[in-house]
C-alpha cells in the first residue's frame, strides 16, 4: 500500500511547486505593472502558473482599472485665470487677480489731501467677479454754495460770499431800499448796499424813516437874499434838494418914519415926508423922504443911515441945485478950532472957501478945523488971513 501512495505524493509535491512557481510570476507581473499609475494597464506579464493561462494584470491591483489606487492625478501649470482655481499650481487660487469676489475696499477720485475736508468724503467700492466695482458714496469737492458748508473743501465755509452779490430790493425806505444779496449764516440775506445815516439836503430819505428832507437840513442860518429894504433879511433853508436863502420877511405897505423900507422898493419912508428940514442937523434922514434928501444920501450914504449931521447940510448947495442952507462958520477960517470942531462945508457961503479946502482936504469939514486948514485958505483960495 505504500507503494500506492509515494506516486500520489510526489505528484501532490509536483503540483504545490508548480503554484508557487506561478504565485512568484504573478508577483513580479504585479511589480513590473504596478509603476505604471496612468491607469492604462499597460505592462502586464503572462502568468505561467499552474494554469498557464492566466495574467497577472488583469486585476485590481495591476492598475488596469485607472483610479491609481486613490492617488489624484498630478496638476498641470496653466496661467493664472480669475476663476476660483489654483490654474498655476502655486498653491494660491485666483492670485494676480485685481481683487476677490465680495472684497470691499475705501474709495475716492478727487485730490487725496480733500478727503475728509469739509463735505468731501471716501465711499465704498465692492469686488464682482474679480473687479472693483463703482466707488459708492463718495462726496467730491464742488463750487462753494451759501449752505453753511465747506462745498469745495478747502477748509473754509462759504467763503467769497458764495452765491451773493446780486442787486436786490430790501422793503426798507429811502436809500436803504437798493440792497445785494448777501451770504449770511448759510442763508442769502437781501442787505441794504447804503446804511441809514444822518438826513442831508439832497432830495433823499437819508435816514430811511420815510420822509425826505425833513427836519431842514443843512439850513437855518441867516443870509442877505439881496433884495431890498426888509426882503433883505433871510434864512438858509432846504428846499428841493438844495439849500438856498429864503427870505423870512414880504414885503408890505410901507410905514413911515421906522427909517425902513417896508415895501422893498429900495426907499425909505417914501411919501411920508422927511422927519425934519434938510437945513437942520438931527437924526438920520430917509433916502426917499425927498428928492433933495435922496440925492445926498445917493452920494454920501452916512446921512441916511447914521446922523444927518453938518455935513449933510453942507452938501445940500452941492446937490440940490439952488437950495442953500443958512449955515454960519463956528468961526473965521483963519483960525484954528479946539480939536473937534470940523466946518459945514458950505458955511461961508456964497464964496465958498470952505466947500473948496474940504474937497481937498475932507478932514476939514469931517473932524476938526485945524492949523493945517487955515494955511490951506491961502493955498487953494488964494486969500491971507491978514486980509480982510
Amino acid at each position: 500500500m505504500r507503494w500506492l501512495l509515494a506516486p500520489c505524493l510526489v505528484a501532490l509535491l509536483g503540483a504545490l511547486g508548480a503554484l508557487g512557481v506561478a504565485c512568484a510570476g504573478a508577483d513580479r507581473a504585479i511589480d513590473l505593472g504596478g509603476d505604471d499609475n496612468d491607469g492604462s494597464g499597460a505592462g502586464s506579464q503572462t502568468g505561467t502558473g499552474a494554469s498557464g493561462a492566466g495574467e497577472a494584470g488583469g486585476g485590481d491591483e495591476g492598475g488596469g482599472s485607472g483610479d491609481g489606487g486613490g492617488v489624484p492625478p498630478p496638476c498641470k501649470p496653466a496661467p493664472e485665470a480669475c476663476d476660483g482655481l489654483d490654474d498655476d499650481c502655486d498653491g494660491n487660487i485666483d492670485n494676480g487677480c485685481p481683487c476677490q469676489n465680495a472684497e470691499t475696499q475705501e474709495c475716492f477720485s478727487g485730490d487725496p489731501g480733500l478727503k475728509g475736508v469739509g463735505i468731501c468724503k471716501a465711499g465704498t467700492q465692492t469686488c464682482v467677479n474679480w473687479q472693483w466695482g463703482p466707488c459708492v458714496g463718495e462726496v467730491g469737492p464742488s463750487a462753494e454754495s451759501c449752505d453753511g458748508k465747506d462745498n469745495n473743501c478747502d477748509g473754509n465755509v462759504d467763503e467769497g460770499n458764495a452765491g451773493g452779490g446780486n442787486a436786490c430790493v430790501t422793503g426798507k425806505p429811502g436809500v436803504c431800499s437798493q440792497g445785494m444779496f448777501v451770504c449770511s449764516s448759510g442763508s442769502l440775506v437781501c442787505t441794504p448796499t447804503q446804511q441809514a445815516g444822518a438826513e442831508k439836503c439832497d432830495g433823499l430819505d437819508n435816514n430811511c424813516d420815510g420822509n425826505v428832507d425833513e427836519g431842514n437840513p443843512g439850513g437855518g442860518g441867516s443870509c442877505n437874499t439881496g433884495k431890498p429894504g426888509v426882503c433883505a433879511s433871510g434864512t438858509m433853508t432846504c428846499k428841493q434838494g438844495g439849500v438856498s436863502c429864503v427870505q423870512s420877511v414880504s414885503a408890505g405897505p410901507e410905514q413911515c418914519g421906522n427909517g425902513k423900507d417896508d415895501d422893498c422898493d429900495g426907499q425909505t419912508d417914501e411919501d411920508c415926508g422927511c422927519a425934519h428940514d434938510v437945513c437942520t442937523v438931527g437924526a438920520a434922514l430917509s433916502k426917499g423922504c425927498s428928492a433933495c434928501v435922496s440925492k445926498i444920501c445917493a452920494s454920501d450914504a452916512y446921512c441916511c443911515g447914521n446922523d444927518w449931521d453938518k455935513q449933510c447940510t453942507g452938501e445940500v448947495q452941492q446937490y440940490c441945485d439952488s437950495a442953500v442952507c443958512v449955515v454960519s462958520c463956528p468961526h473965521s477960517p483963519c483960525s484954528a478950532g479946539g480939536g473937534n470942531t470940523p466946518f459945514p462945508k458950505y458955511c461961508d457961503s456964497p464964496g465958498n472957501c470952505v466947500a473948496t479946502i474940504c474937497d481937498q482936504d475932507s478932514y476939514c469939514c469931517q473932524t476938526d478945523w485945524d492949523q493945517q486948514c487955515v494955511n490951506e485958505v491961502a493955498q487953494y483960495c488964494g486969500l491971507g488971513c491978514n486980509k480982510p
